[in-house]
């Protein structure tokens, strides 16, 4: 008898920590996808190709760009659009004054 209590608990147990650990995977999920950060800024945390991870908003987020980038980690990016939980981004271009020789 105590035997068959215990399983049954133990199961239930289970299953509840199962169910909170689905349901906040998808309330993280569900954060990410619907983040409006369309044009904010951020800055480049690491990078790779056309992929990498970008600091906005005291977060951490998984980015890309539509063709490889040479971004280095503390470079500032702009964010296009939120696309299936990842950020599209791109670089800021950063206005370079021509050198006036006197």
């Amino acid at each position: 008898m105590n035997t068959a209590i215990f399983l049954i608990v133990t199961g239930l147990l289970i299953t509840l920590l199962v169910v909170c650990g689905v349901y906040g995977w998808y309330r993280m999920k569900s954060e990410y996808a619907q983040a409006d950060l369309s044009g904010e800024e951020g800055q480049v945390v690491d990078w790779r190709g056309n992929q990498g991870h970008i600091h906005v908003h005291n977060k951490v987020w998984p980015a890309f760009t539509a063709d490889p980038a040479d971004l280095r980690p503390g470079q500032k990016i702009v964010i296009a659009k939120v696309q299936n939980g990842h950020l599209k981004i791109n670089p800021v271009e950063v206005d370079v004054e021509p050198i006036n020789p006197l």
